[in-house]
C-alpha cells in the first residue's frame, strides 16, 4: 500500500522505507510498503527497531520535534522501542536497546525490568548483553526498594 503524496508530507521518514505518523493526535503509526500499522503493544514496535541504529538523543529529538509539530497528545514511547529490542531474541537489537536504556527516564526504565531479566537468562544473547541486562535489572530493583 503506497502512501498517497498529499498525506506523505505529514509523516516522518525514519529510514529503510519506513515512516512514522499519527492517527489523530494520539495513536502512533508506522507506514511501510506493505501498509500502515498502529503502534500499541511492544510487539508492534518491532517494526521500528531501525530507530535503535540512531543515537538515543538524535532519535528522541527527531520524534519529539515531530510530535510537537503535529500537536500530539503524548510523545513517542521510546521505552517501547527498547522493550521490543530486548524482546525480539536478537543479540544485535538487544545490544542496541541496552545502549539506549540509560537515557530513558527512570520511570520508563522500571517498566523494562522483566525484559532485562529475560535477556539475562537468554541463550541467544551474548555474554556482554546478558551481563549488562543483569546489571540494569539489579539497578532498577535497587531503586524500587
Amino acid at each position: 500500500m503506497a502512501v498517497s503524496a498529499p498525506f506523505e508530507k505529514y509523516l516522518l521518514d525514519i529510514g529503510y522505507g519506513l515512516k512514522v505518523g499519527l492517527k489523530g493526535q494520539s495513536v502512533w503509526q508506522v507506514w511501510a510498503k506493505n501498509g500502515c500499522f498502529d503502534l500499541n503493544e511492544t510487539s508492534d514496535f518491532c517494526r521500528v527497531l531501525v530507530l535503535l541504529e540512531k543515537p538515543y538523543s538524535e532519535a528522541k529529538a527527531l520524534l519529539d520535534g515531530y510530535a510537537d509539530n503535529q500537536r500530539a497528545e503524548r510523545g513517542f514511547p521510546m521505552w517501547r522501542v527498547v522493550d521490543a529490542g530486548l524482546a525480539c531474541q536478537s543479540d544485535q537489537w538487544a545490544g542496541l536497546a541496552l545502549k539506549w536504556l540509560p537515557d530513558l527516564p527512570e520511570g520508563e526504565r522500571g517498566l523494562l525490568r522483566d525484559s532485562l531479566l529475560q535477556v539475562h537468562g537468554a541463550k541467544w544473547a551474548s555474554q556482554k548483553s546478558r551481563q549488562l541486562a543483569e546489571r540494569y535489572a539489579k539497578q532498577i530493583g535497587a531503586s524500587e526498594q
